[in-house]
């Protein structure tokens, strides 16, 4: 079974525990997803542990892990987007930060859209600086372009276009 079939049937497995603590009264499917949670919680917190040493490949790991267990928390992709940006996979990291966004709750959205927001901009302007370094001038352009339509008060967006 391919990694993609195996995070898809954890996915599926979090989805039905959470649907069957809701709609049933199940105290031991609650206390199975509580486990799950709490497991997922220390993965993220060992995974900040090492991005706060640099230790970018190893707390993406963690990281996978967490969101792996509970795929439904924000703040996990919030953090892998953030890691992905640190070693350069701009892809990666922009998919992740906008999965952070489209997963976060009203609550969260207050607290940290524009912690997310401010992500994307770095990315989109680290993304570009790649892009210029090794030629691709157009694209770096364009992603500019991109991060000054989201925020036009940002004068290195327009420094790194020129």
């Amino acid at each position: 079974m391919d990694s993609v079939a195996l995070l898809l049937q954890y996915a599926l497995a979090f989805y039905d525990l959470e649907s069957i603590a809701e709609n049933k009264d199940c105290a031991s499917v609650r206390a199975m997803l509580e486990t799950i949670k709490n497991k997922a919680k220390k993965y993220w917190q060992v995974a900040i542990k090492l991005n706060m040493r640099q230790d970018f490949n190893p707390a993406i790991k963690k990281i996978n892990l967490a969101i792996k267990l509970w795929p439904t928390q924000a703040k996990f992709y919030f953090l892998r987007g953030v890691l992905y940006r640190h070693i350069n996979k701009f892809t990666l990291s922009i998919d992740d930060l906008i999965l952070a966004l489209q997963k976060s709750t009203p609550e969260e959205k207050e607290t940290f859209a524009s912690d997310a927001e401010k992500q994307l901009l770095l990315t989109f302007n680290d993304f570009s600086v790649e892009c210029f370094t090794n030629g691709y001038f157009d694209d770096a352009i364009q992603l500019l372009n991109k991060a000054i339509s989201v925020e036009k008060m940002q004068k290195g967006l327009y420094l790194n276009r020129a």
